[in-house]
């Protein structure tokens, strides 16, 4: 079926998709949604990482730009930073692109480690322990 999809609308799709855990499965999927991935790779990145991170964005872009700075500047503590509520003048560039899509990887990455570990914990207890 994706075989007749124009690689434009399939981008499309793909930047729709809510979390970059789902998009890396589906890009999986066929040769053809793979092609349009690459084909618009940086763009899709940055709208489904926009999408998992959701209201948060200024605050995740913040972190990503301080991550930047620090690459570029090591051992050198930044002087001014813009503050979380304010939002991002400059568009976002593919290198704070990457590193949003890392960081919401690892976060991805601690949430399922601790609900694993957590949901284990809980089932010990019945409810009748916690009244």
């Amino acid at each position: 079926m994706d075989r007749t999809l124009p690689q434009e609308l399939l981008s499309y799709v793909l930047a729709s998709i809510a979390d970059l855990q789902t998009l890396f499965s589906a890009i999986g999927l066929s040769r053809s949604i793979h092609d349009a991935y690459r084909a618009h790779r940086q763009g899709i990145l940055k709208d489904v990482t926009c999408n998992q991170v959701g209201d948060n964005l200024r605050i995740a872009l913040r972190l990503a730009r301080v991550q930047l700075y620090g690459l570029a500047h090591p051992g050198i503590v930044p002087e001014e930073l813009p503050e979380v509520h304010e939002g991002p003048d400059e568009p976002i560039n593919n290198y704070e692109v990457q590193v949003l899509s890392r960081n919401a990887l690892a976060i991805l990455r601690f949430e399922s480690h601790y609900s694993q570990k957590w949901v284990h914990r809980f089932h010990i207890f019945s409810d009748a322990d916690w009244t």
